[in-house]
């Protein structure tokens, strides 16, 4: 419980300051990549390998021309994603609540509405975030 607390908290205090460039596609689909990625602690992941394919993934996204990637446009996405995935593993909760925190957190730093979270998408599927807490 108290991990469950301490995790909460410190996600309630990412600076505000530091604005993500993301819309809220990327944020649910982000969410998605981290409620997977708790899904990958309780299958066995170790912090280690997941932050190793991670760093390795956003290395190579470095090479590509901002606008053509997924959410780590800039350093500062690329910080934030990173720093999600270091709270699934330091502070473990269920993915639905990874996943839950994670997009309330995408929006509000990327200084859209929480509502955001609940409108649909255009070419929204069984896979899309929008669902994703309710199931599992």
């Amino acid at each position: 419980m108290k991990s469950l607390i301490l995790g909460i908290t410190l996600s309630c205090i990412v600076p505000l300051a530091a604005a993500i460039e993301v819309d809220r596609t990327e944020c649910r689909e982000g969410a998605q990549f981290i409620g997977n990625a708790a899904q990958s602690r309780l299958n066995g992941a170790t912090r280690e390998m997941f932050l190793g394919k991670l760093d390795e993934d956003l290395f190579m996204l470095a090479s590509i021309p901002p606008h053509l990637r997924w959410f780590a446009h800039g350093e500062q996405e690329a910080q934030f994603l990173r720093e999600a995935v270091i709270d699934v593993f330091a502070f473990p909760r269920a993915p639905r609540e990874h996943a839950a925190a994670f997009l309330a957190r995408c929006l509000a730093t990327a200084g859209l509405s929480p509502r955001e979270a609940e409108l649909p998408d255009a070419a929204a599927d069984e896979d899309d975030v929008a669902g994703w807490h309710e199931r599992a």
